[in-house]
């Protein structure tokens, strides 16, 4: 179990924390996809809680967390401040960075001015730079998102009213899961229970927010950061992730000197809910190779 607390980043924005794990464990922080909540981390920590202190923390603006005061303080620099101005709350030094998607993004941009800082870094199905550039074919996302955040920002809080409460149906999250499969953008292997806490958790954001987020990960550029991270970096890669597929996971393996590579078989950008013991085998050996043995 992870608990919640709260603390004032570097601008005062009040951010969601979460702590779990071991007080005296090697610290490993968690930084969350754009979409998904702490719930979605559920199998990893399971896995490691024994060895590790967890920690991690709700981006300025979604779930727990509170939007900034200076409504234009919530590009990439701004999440990464955010991370730094954890470890200093938490008084964490040399920790392990673990980054899903959106996540990927933001420890590359910490890792901008805080080099020294990691003992190592695990980038899951996450991308170098703008994620509508990278999604599916790189066109069409970038062609439609416009027209979809306006009519998000138009419609979203008359359309959220009967999504909460349909988010309760277990049966919605089977359809929708279903559809996901149609469309290959995820595997039948996914834990539906953390998908559906992920959903019920979802369907209370700020949507006008969210695209803000969005708009704001897509003008991040990382490329040129790559030859200067010197941490070891476990960089995984669902074999059938089309929002990050896999060639860009291969371009950040490439790009860092010190770098593994892992493509879940099978996966999709769902991977760790979809085939998590055959990520956390592929953890523990990374661990174990560059920290400590984590069995």
């Amino acid at each position: 179990m992870l608990r919640d607390g709260d603390f004032y980043s570097f601008d005062g924005t009040r951010l969601r924390t979460y702590e779990g794990g071991i007080a005296h464990g090697q610290p490993l922080i968690i930084a969350n996809g754009l979409g998904g909540s702490i719930r979605s981390w559920r199998h990893i920590v399971s896995a490691f809680g024994a060895r590790f202190r967890i920690l991690s923390w709700d981006y300025r603006g979604l779930y727990g967390s509170d939007w900034p005061a200076d409504r234009r303080s919530f590009e990439l620099t701004h999440h990464a401040h955010d991370l730094a101005a954890l470890l200093e709350h938490f008084d964490v030094h040399n920790p392990v960075i673990m980054g899903w998607s959106m996540g990927v993004q933001v420890m590359l941009e910490f890792h901008r001015t805080h080099a020294d800082v990691p003992a190592a870094l695990v980038a899951i199905h996450g991308t170098h730079s703008s994620p509508l550039h990278t999604a599916f074919d790189g066109r069409t996302p970038r062609r439609v998102a416009p027209a979809v955040y306006r009519v998000v920002r138009r419609g979203w809080r008359v359309a959220m009213r009967p999504a909460k409460r349909l988010s309760h149906s277990r049966r919605l999250t089977g359809l929708f899961v279903r559809g996901g499969i149609a469309l290959r953008v995820m595997d039948p292997a996914i834990d539906r229970s953390v998908f559906w806490d992920m959903g019920r958790d979802w369907v209370h954001l700020d949507l006008d927010n969210y695209c803000s987020l969005f708009e704001a990960l897509d003008r991040h550029d990382a490329r040129g950061l790559l030859p200067l991270v010197k941490a070891p970096m476990l960089v995984v890669n669902g074999e059938r992730d089309r929002f990050t597929p896999p060639q860009y996971g291969e371009e950040i393996a490439a790009g860092v000197q010190r770098s593994e590579l892992f493509v879940i078989p099978g996966g999709t950008h769902f991977g760790l809910l979809e085939y998590p013991d055959a990520l956390n085998r592929r953890l523990a050996r990374f661990f174990g190779d560059h920290l400590f043995d984590p069995a």
